[in-house]
């Protein structure tokens, strides 16, 4: 392991150098290597970035200091003969203020895997270093394939997925302390999951921690996913099932919502219940025509994991797919203001890339997801990958991933963007679009609009059929049938926007 010189050309665009408000910075590799965005962390005096080289065989990290204007400010370089390293993960460092731990795995050509612990000052030298192995799969032909870890008073806890030749799956609960030595282990029992999406802090019990994850498939359920909850002990505490929705308007139109946990997570809100940022895919079935829609969702639940239906946010209908960001989608600030990011204009036959590019809507919510503000940044026809979603300490949150054009086997460069609390960047190169939101969502009586000054919307039925127009930003919608609708928004520019609308007079 080294400490390298710097090697990654950098085009750093900010509004000045003392602003806390917007930048948008990329970086390359000379050598043309692609970096994958791991983890980024703030700190004292900026952020520090976790990279990891998919580009050849020798899988390298390297750790990127960046200060709080986008500056950068040097890297370290983690390598190792014959051993691929992921540094996975960055946490605040829970002995010094000052410095910052990292989580690293390393797999050998036999699938031999060992963590390695690390902890890192300010400047980038490491202080301290600590290598143990992970435990092995209890199948000898399952290999290590993925892995959650969760940090804790006293270490982490870690989830670890070991996958076989026909996508068997193997998972593993782990209890490490902070010098890195795995004390406890213990396996989840084969019949409950198939997909993990990840592990979270959970209420009342500072020792324990949550899963959410995808179930296997039960014949005659509507029960994808779930959260598993345990004890310090790795013991089970209670599995509290996240259901399907299925709601028919009546005219032959049923609409079918599943949780796709890929790109998703789930985090405690402030008042304890949690949020879900995921992938919701929904299925019209009208006669023989089928018709597929994929949105991102932001959900909050009560403390029970039952979705709260007033609190459900979904993504604007378009002819693409948005998903979540792929690590960590969705974070809350002290002030308990929530921030996510999802990609739009994805299309899955040539995943990831978009035929007009991938950019990114970033969305601001209070702490009952009532939307601030909702923007898309990056139409500029390049694909857009975003990894991490990170609230600052300024109120804004910082998005970084990778970000390329249409040709896949070029290199992909690592951006940042920095967005302020209003939701600007305020630079004239960065497209900012502000994307109109309806509230609440779903509507007992009045409807607003936000986000745009609306001119002229109009709202259809599922056969398409107009059935409301009004003008201005506001409406009330009482006299409507409950079910889903289209709301189709004009601004005082010509510009139209198409919403998904809900009309629930439930309480």
């Amino acid at each position: 392991m080294k400490k390298s010189a710097l090697t990654f050309l950098f085009i750093i665009m900010c509004l000045d150098s003392f602003s806390q408000q917007g930048f948008y910075h990329t970086f390359s590799d000379p050598d043309r290597k692609t970096w994958r965005v791991g983890d980024v962390l703030e700190t004292e005096n900026g952020f520090m970035l976790s990279l990891r080289n998919q580009s050849s065989l020798k899988k390298e990290s390297k750790v990127i200091k960046m200060s709080s204007e986008g500056v950068f400010l040097g890297e370290m370089c983690l390598s190792a003969t014959d051993t691929a390293i992921n540094l996975c993960n960055l946490f605040p460092s829970t002995g010094d203020s000052g410095s910052v731990e990292g989580l690293a795995v390393c797999t050998t050509s036999d699938d031999s895997a060992m963590l390695l612990t690390l902890r890192i000052d300010g400047d980038l030298n490491v202080l301290s270093r600590s290598m143990a192995s992970l435990p092995n799969s209890d199948s000898m032909d399952y290999w290590l394939d993925d892995y959650r870890f969760l940090q804790t008073t006293d270490g982490y806890f870690a989830l670890l997925s070991y996958k076989g030749q026909l996508n068997e799956k193997e998972i593993k609960l782990c209890k490490i302390s902070n010098e890195g030595i795995v004390t406890q282990v213990e396996r989840m029992e084969d019949s409950l999951a198939s997909y993990v999406a990840n592990i979270f802090h959970i209420h009342d019990d500072s020792t324990g921690f949550g899963i959410f994850l995808r179930k296997r498939q039960i014949q005659g359920t509507h029960v994808n996913s779930c959260a598993m909850l345990y004890d310090a002990d790795l013991q089970l505490k209670g599995i509290y099932d996240i259901s399907n929705w299925y709601e028919d308007d009546g005219h032959g139109n049923v609409y079918m919502g599943d949780l796709s946990l890929y790109n998703s997570m789930m985090c405690p809100s402030p008042d304890g219940g949690y949020y879900i940022s995921s992938r919701l895919n929904e299925t019209s079935l009208a006669g023989t025509t089928i018709v597929d829609d994929q949105s991102s969702v932001l959900a909050k639940t009560d403390s029970a994991f039952q979705i709260c239906p007033q609190y459900c946010i979904i993504g604007h209908l378009n002819d693409t797919v948005e998903a979540p960001s792929f690590y960590r989608s969705v974070d809350i600030n002290e002030n308990g203001m929530v921030f996510q990011c999802s990609m739009q204009n994805i299309i899955f036959s040539s995943w990831p890339y978009g035929s007009n590019g991938t950019h990114l809507v970033v969305t601001k919510t209070d702490p009952d997801l009532n939307v601030l503000w909702q923007k898309r940044f990056m139409k500029d026809g390049n694909i857009y990958s975003a990894f991490q979603t990170m609230a600052t300490s300024d109120g804004g949150c910082l998005i970084v991933g990778n970000v390329y054009d249409h040709n896949p086997e070029l290199c992909q460069d690592v951006f940042a963007l920095k967005i302020d609390a209003d939701g600007t960047v305020g630079l004239d190169e960065i497209q900012e679009e502000n994307m109109a939101f309806v509230y609440p969502n779903p509507a007992k009586g009045t409807l607003k609009i936000g986000g745009v000054e609306a001119k002229e919307s109009h709202i259809y039925n599922a056969l398409g059929q107009c059935v409301m127009s009004f003008q201005g930003n506001e409406a009330n919608v009482q006299k409507l049938a409950i079910g889903t609708y289209l709301l189709k928004i004009a601004d005082h520019e010509g510009k139209t926007q198409t919403l998904r609308l809900i009309v629930d007079k439930t309480n």
